[in-house]
């Protein structure tokens, strides 16, 4: 194979600088240090925007680059750092490692082939010549016998599944900009074969009670446990020859894409290696039973509106199972209050057939358009409903049928509203994000249709408002209640500008109310409800009598999200959700307002007040305010759970919220949860990379 062509370096060429020979081990550990905080700092002001400060900036990082010496010197430096006499490469760990997995005797038969990454020493691997072949590389080769070539541009298809080990080393701790890290690691796992190997060395700072700090490098080796390309290409003919209708298995690149990304989400994804669109619960059985024989990960995709990264693709390449053609009710059970449909069945579509019927029931959990029952079991959600009705996690589900990972069907209990038989083992798939097994039939319970009127309130504050709220729940007309939801001022300013209102409202924090009962009731409501915002500091207060009026005066809250993406033009907009105790919502709103204008960053926020749940909606134009925007999010995160709070009051964890689940629920509980997902699904094929938080993080890490 030709050279590969090679990337631009990221530094100067070295200056003529001091001979090396004798430099000392502190030294060049200080040159090492000094050049990776350098080269950090020019990617980050290349990253920003042009200014002259910034420019006068980097021109004072590169000249500090060359003083050094530049790559020349690093490089350098680390030779010398690998000297037998400083304690030696990273291969001094990795060596014993292999040989105490008994790899030593396994090469003897038949040589393993080792990709080291990063070389600076031709001989590194000298003594293990026997058992190793060993292909050395380098950005910036200063050996003959170490090839010059860039890891990054390596051919991903002649590199597929061809090597035993692959040593990354230190490489990937230096390379500056995280997507290239990651596609370092997507790479690196695309050109091991099955059983291989990768070996890193990361840095782990520890700190200790003195004016010190001391560093260590703590090597990680793990195994790669998916499909090999090979595999993955037969488990996809296996799935043709199930399903051999001309649409049911999709790998077009186009048609694939759009199952694992989504305009709402901005986490890492992948994209899928197949699309499979099934009708029943045989046609997932058929699925999983292919996936685990050829150990290919599955995500379940539904209605397509997550917003932290539930069907988005895993790194190995996967099976994606499209339930939206599981769209039937099955049952409906009228005189018991229930009904039994598929899991790609939307509630919309439930109580528009219901209506349809006549039958004055309908489903109270209302997460937004186009939800459907499998994604609504899967992430817990609730809606504008749950501050009479609750959440998925409360009684709505009676039970539900599920493929198993090992391609067992069961239904976790029959159809009597309440049981104490055992496990509650409904509620174990309830939230945990088809991460157990698929979801494919559920019984629903219904409650009646009950006459509403929708009313209005203004306040000067958060504050006010929500004091107003609680007053109004704790008292004996609470549970006449639907729904309360708070709009901040800037979303009373967004819906003025987008002319989404049905007439221009003051730009004050806003409360609208859902009162249902008999008609006496609601009046009966009503007045309590005036009074109450009334002695809160309300400014406006405004009933719908009629249902005209109501439905008016209630899209007002339905058109929140739209009005706030026409707000600015040409913005986008992330969606992210917190839930705290009611008492606290003032004081987190406020304090994550006030972090959002010291950033510069436009948001609105639409709230469940009656629960404490609130949605914050920050718009962003460019890489650099989305980067502001992700950072924003975890600050606020970790804001609500200091609160006694949660990540996620409805939208689930997936890619997005997983990273806190240590903070939240405490190291106990993740080791519970990881407990159970190993014993139902040993191989971890179902949706892989989601829910489950990969080790406990420093928040000092973000």
């Amino acid at each position: 194979m030709g050279r590969t062509r090679k990337r631009k370096a990221p530094v100067a060429q070295p200056a003529q600088i001091r001979s090396v020979t004798s430099v000392n081990k502190n030294s060049s550990r200080a040159i090492i240090r000094q050049f990776h905080c350098l080269l950090r700092n020019k990617v980050r002001l290349e990253k920003q925007k042009a200014t002259p400060e910034n420019a006068r900036a980097l021109a004072q990082v590169e000249r500090e680059i060359e003083r050094i010496g530049g790559l020349n010197t690093y490089q350098k430096m680390s030779t010398i750092g690998q000297s037998n006499d400083r304690g030696g490469g990273s291969e001094k760990v990795l060596i014993p490692w292999l040989k105490g997995q008994g790899l030593e005797a396994v090469g003897a038969k038949s040589k393993l082939k080792l990709l080291e990454v990063g070389a600076l020493k031709p001989d590194n691997y000298a003594s293990c010549s026997s058992w190793l072949d060993v292909t050395p590389i380098d950005l910036n080769s200063r050996h003959p016998s170490i090839r010059e070539e860039d890891f990054l541009l390596m051919n991903e298809v002649e590199h597929a599944n061809k090597w035993d080990l692959i040593s990354l080393s230190l490489v990937l701790n230096f390379v500056p900009d995280a997507r290239d890290r990651g596609r370092m690691l997507r790479l690196a796992h695309t050109m091991l074969k099955p059983d291989g190997i990768l070996f890193l060395a990361t840095i782990h700072y520890r700190l200790i009670q003195t004016s010190n700090a001391t560093a260590r490098d703590e090597t990680v080796a793990f195994n790669t446990q998916y499909a090999s390309p090979d595999e993955l290409q037969q488990a996809i003919r296996e799935l043709r020859y199930a399903f051999p209708e001309d649409d049911r298995v999709v790998t077009e690149p186009e048609i694939v894409k759009d199952y694992g990304s989504s305009d709402n989400s901005y986490h890492p994804t992948a994209p899928h290696a197949v699309v499979v669109r099934v009708k029943s619960t045989e046609d997932v059985v058929k699925i999983v039973n292919i996936a685990r024989k050829y150990r290919v990960p599955i995500t379940p995709y539904g209605g397509a509106t997550s917003l932290e990264g539930h069907f988005s693709g895993y790194a190995s390449r996967d099976i994606c199972i499209d339930m939206s053609g599981m769209d039937r009710i099955l049952e409906i059970h009228e005189d018991d209050g229930d009904l039994v449909c598929q899991a790609g069945a939307k509630w919309e579509d439930i109580n528009e057939t219901l209506k349809d019927k006549g039958i004055p029931l309908f489903f109270p959990l209302d997460p937004g358009p186009g939800a459907t029952i499998g994604g609504m079991i899967g992430t817990g959600c609730s809606g504008t409903n749950a501050v009479r009705y609750g959440t998925a996690k409360a009684e709505w589900f009676l039970n539900v049928t599920v493929v198993l990972p090992s391609g067992e069907v069961i239904k976790t209990r029959r159809r009597a509203r309440k049981s104490s038989a055992g496990f509650d083992t409904t509620k174990l798939f309830i939230g945990a994000e088809g991460t157990l097994g698929i979801v494919t039939e559920a019984t629903l319970r219904l409650a009646p249709v009950i006459p509403t009127k929708v009313a209005m309130a203004q306040f000067p504050n958060v504050d006010r408002a929500v004091s107003a709220v609680q007053e109004v729940l704790n008292s004996p007309y609470g549970p006449h209640l639907q729904c309360v939801e708070l709009l901040d001022d800037q979303m009373m300013k967004a819906m003025n500008v987008g002319g989404m209102v049905d007439k221009e409202y003051p730009e004050k924090d806003t409360l609208f109310f859902k009162i249902q009962g008999a008609p006496q009731a609601i009046k009966e409501t009503a007045d309590v409800v005036e009074g109450i915002v009334k002695k809160h500091g309300s400014t406006q207060f405004k009933f719908a009598s009629t249902d005209e009026e109501a439905d008016n005066l209630w899209q007002n809250r339905k058109y929140a999200l739209v009005s706030t993406l026409a707000w600015i033009p040409g913005a986008r907009v992330w969606t992210t959700d917190v839930c705290v105790p009611p008492s606290c919502l003032p004081k987190l709103v406020y304090e994550t307002k006030k972090d959002l204008a010291s950033i510069g960053i436009t948001s609105t926020i639409v709230g469940h007040v009656g629960d404490g749940n609130f949605h914050a909606l920050l718009l962003f134009k460019n890489d650099e305010e989305l980067k502001k925007v992700s950072d924003a999010v975890h600050r606020m995160v970790h804001r609500a759970v200091d609160l006694d709070g949660s990540c996620t009051g409805e939208h689930g964890v997936g890619i997005g919220k997983k990273e806190y689940l240590y903070d939240e629920l405490g190291e106990g509980t993740v080791a519970l949860m990881k407990t159970l997902k190993k014993v139902i699904d040993p191989l971890n094929i179902m949706n892989p990379g989601k829910l489950y938080p990969d080790q406990p993080k420093d928040r000092k890490s973000h």
